[in-house]
């Protein structure tokens, strides 16, 4: 029987050390680590804070659970989200099997 694959989640707030951990971390597990602002970033070629005052948190959020969604499909990674990311019921789902 194959154990299930090793996926981690980090949450929390800006600036508490999520990417700096996930990194180190996830180079010690030796598998992947993304990072959802970082790919958010470049899927909408601009910065968060930008996109914000632009198009809004209803669309930011839109775009952060596809995010979300492509990634879990992975076999094996560690994941840094922020906080917010878990306001929607549909993430938590996603992400937790609940």
């Amino acid at each position: 029987m194959k154990d299930k694959p090793l996926k981690i989640v980090l949450l929390g707030m800006m600036g508490c050390g999520k990417t700096s951990v996930g990194r180190v971390l996830a180079n010690k597990l030796k598998i992947n680590f993304y990072d959802s602002d970082e790919i958010f970033e470049k899927r909408t070629n601009t910065s968060i804070s930008n996109f914000f005052k632009v198009n809004g948190q209803e669309k930011f959020r839109e775009i952060e659970s596809s995010i979300i969604t492509d990634i879990i499909k992975n076999d094996e990674f560690v994941f840094s989200l922020g906080g917010g990311a878990v306001i929607k019921p549909e993430n938590r789902e996603v992400l937790f099997d609940e």
